[in-house]
């Protein structure tokens, strides 16, 4: 199995923020979606080119889903329409849910991202559609659009359309893992 997600799921159930710096679960679970030894190795080199264009070893990781949740919060937002959601959702969830924001425009993660003020990975379904708007932050921003650009580069052909796809998924998760914080959607 490959990895990578168990940070950014103790992030989620930590309410959407988590400081990563030092959280090591898999040194409580070694076995858990641990990474082959060829995707180490591209993620060693992906890495590398990160931290170089990053200009930093400390960043922020955002995950921003632009479109594929879309209908998901309306459902939540509007449970009145919505009876067999409104039955399987806790009322705590709820009440927790209506204290965040379900989807993210570009403008609030550009705020989110010049508040934090350090460098920072977006990860995203559609990072091209939040190129314009990061091109206005004067911290260095790079997004899953990046990560793909590297991981292909990394790869050196060697890796099928789908497999481009899925590794840049993962190394997506691991870079977000090793970031000082989370900021997930």
């Amino acid at each position: 199995l490959l990895g990578g997600c168990e940070d950014q799921v103790l992030a989620f159930e930590g309410l959407f923020f988590a400081g990563l710096k030092g959280l090591s679960p898999r040194k409580l679970m070694p076995d858990l979606m641990a990474l082959s030894g060829d995707v180490k190795r591209l993620y060693a080199s992906v890495k590398s080119m990160f931290l170089d264009e990053m200009g930093a070893t400390d960043y922020a990781c955002y995950h921003v889903r632009l479109g594929d949740f879309a209908k998901m919060c309306d459902s939540l937002e509007h449970l009145d329409a919505h009876p067999k959601i409104a039955e399987a959702v806790s009322d705590s969830y709820i009440k927790t849910m209506k204290n965040f924001t379900c989807v993210v425009t570009a403008d609030e993660l550009v705020g989110a991202v010049k508040k934090s003020g350090i460098p920072a990975l977006v990860m995203s379904d559609s990072p091209e559609k939040l190129d314009e708007a990061l091109a206005k932050v004067p911290i260095k921003t790079l997004t899953s659009g990046w990560v793909t650009r590297a991981v292909k580069q990394s790869a050196k052909g060697k890796v099928s359309a789908a497999e481009l796809e899925l590794l840049s998924l993962i190394i997506d998760q691991e870079l977000c893992s090793d970031a000082e914080f989370a900021v997930l959607n």
